[in-house]
């Protein structure tokens, strides 16, 4: 049976997502900061390639933004 249809998308997959350079500019960071803070988030989408004899590696991320306001949430109640 094809539930294609029938089932609906994860709020997070509709929702927007951000770039590194995004949010460090949002929360005047450097991208390397925001990368590690995100790095093993759940929900947040990496994808690329790993490094080589042949060529460097590199890592793109999304965050979504359920994702964003869960960490900001959780930075604040440590603060």
């Amino acid at each position: 049976m094809d539930r294609s249809n029938s089932e609906k998308p994860a709020p997070a997959a509709l929702e927007r997502h951000y770039t590194c350079a995004d949010i460090a500019e949002l929360w005047s960071l450097s991208k390397s900061t925001v990368r590690r803070m995100f790095e093993n988030e759940a929900g947040v989408l990496t994808w690329g390639r790993e490094e080589t004899s042949r060529g460097r590696g590199y890592r793109s991320m999304r965050i979504p933004e359920c994702v964003l306001v869960r960490v900001h949430e959780r930075m604040r109640a440590g603060a």
